[in-house]
């Protein structure tokens, strides 16, 4: 079977980096006196690096998720941009555009404001129009 082109020049460019990576390894070793081979494993040793940090679920049972909070943010307050969410809620605005692209949850509402649909996602027919009649994506 035949190496696609593609494949080809992604080994390359690995080859390539794998190359500045060792030179990069050689030289910190040249800095700091390691010049035996037998230093130079023990340098690398993979128990005397740090061992990673767990990483923490970004919810508990005890907490809303981010959707939760602006479905409630937004029962409370009416429909707001991304931005007064954002401010409203202390969270990045980034964070907020990626929940509101949830389509069974929110829909654009008017002049950049978002609201959540009535029916909690369960649009039936009218999955494509909100219920101002006004065409989502």
């Amino acid at each position: 079977m035949a190496i696609p082109s593609e494949v080809k020049k992604t080994i390359e460019i690995i080859n390539e980096k794998i190359e500045s990576l060792v030179k990069l390894r050689d030289s910190l070793m040249c800095e700091f006196g390691i010049t035996e081979a037998r230093d130079r494993r023990e340098a690398i040793d993979d128990r005397q690096l740090p061992m990673p940090i767990p990483i923490r679920p970004v919810t508990t049972s005890n907490r809303n998720t981010r959707k939760q909070q602006v479905i409630e943010y937004i029962g409370a307050h009416g429909p707001r941009s991304r931005k007064e969410i954002a401010a409203g809620l202390g969270i990045p605005e980034g964070t907020v555009s990626y929940v509101l692209n949830d389509r069974k949850l929110f829909f654009p509402a008017s002049r950049g404001k978002w609201d959540v649909l009535p029916t909690g996602g369960n649009t039936g027919e009218s999955e494509n129009t909100s219920s101002l009649g006004v065409c989502r994506e």
